[in-house]
């Protein structure tokens, strides 16, 4: 692919990801268990030990990066919600090799945010938001 997208900064090369590629998305809405678990169960990462207990949020930490990779892709919608430790864990993530791709209104400019590519985009048309919505069910359908 030989495409390019502008953007503020200059010109980026286009990228492909499959969608066979593992890839969560997750909204922080003020629970760090559910956050983790719902990236694990998109991940299909095991969310409970060999005596079927739920796995602390550190255990949920651990084992999602220790089951990702340089395929792994994470969407993270409003990420002016991500707290503190999310923020210190992407910073691992990315280390690991995981894609994060961050959506926000602003940038919040500090810690993880500093180091990503900001990427200005244009308000979507009704269009758009009729395709988001079809791509989210799309989505939902695959993991049935």
């Amino acid at each position: 692919m030989s495409e390019e997208f502008q953007c503020a900064r200059g010109s980026l090369p286009s990228v492909a990801v499959s969608f066979a590629a593992p890839r969560a998305i997750a909204t922080y809405k003020g629970s760090l268990k559910k956050f983790f678990t719902a990236i694990a169960f998109q991940l299909q990462i095991p969310t409970e030990d060999e005596n079927d207990k739920s796995l602390t949020v550190d255990a949920l930490k651990e084992e999602i990066l220790v089951n990702c990779g340089e395929d792994t892709l994470l969407i993270l919608p409003e990420a002016k919600r991500l707290t503190t430790s999310i923020r210190y864990w992407l910073e691992d993530a990315i280390s690991a090799g995981v894609r994060v791709v961050c959506f926000a209104v602003a940038n919040p400019g500090r810690d993880i945010f500093l180091e990503m590519l900001e990427i200005e985009l244009e308000l979507p048309s009704d269009r758009y938001w009729i395709l988001y919505e079809l791509a989210k069910c799309l989505l939902q359908i695959e993991h049935l």
